[in-house]
């Protein structure tokens, strides 16, 4: 496990220790699982964005409207992302709008 990782299992405790469901998704899995190098480490939670603010001392709103806030854990940055629906995507980018949901399923089900 190298450093990177090592900071986001912090992160991934504090979630969970807090009550919350966190998990590691997106590219960090897949580059995981075909041997790639690591580039960044996304986190899903079930936590909103205030209360991932909370739970952390350096954060940067990213994208509170689409549940993203990034954690900066020891100069690092994560993005915590909470689970959540989209609707249809502007010119393919970003979601017209998002739902909160309150599982991993639902969650992965519109993640590539």
């Amino acid at each position: 496990m190298n450093e990177t990782e090592q900071k986001a299992i912090v992160i991934l405790n504090r979630l969970t220790e807090a009550g919350y469901d966190a998990y590691f998704v997106g590219g960090y899995v897949r580059d995981r699982v075909v041997g790639r190098p690591v580039r960044d480490i996304d986190i899903a939670t079930s936590a909103k964005p205030d209360q991932v603010i909370r739970l952390f001392a350096r954060t940067v709103p990213t994208g509170l409207k689409h549940g993203t806030v990034t954690v900066i854990m020891e100069g690092t940055p994560f993005e915590v992302t909470t689970f959540r629906k989209e609707a249809e995507y502007e010119k393919r980018r970003r979601p017209k709008c998002v739902q909160f949901v309150a599982d991993i399923k639902s969650d992965l089900s519109r993640r590539d």
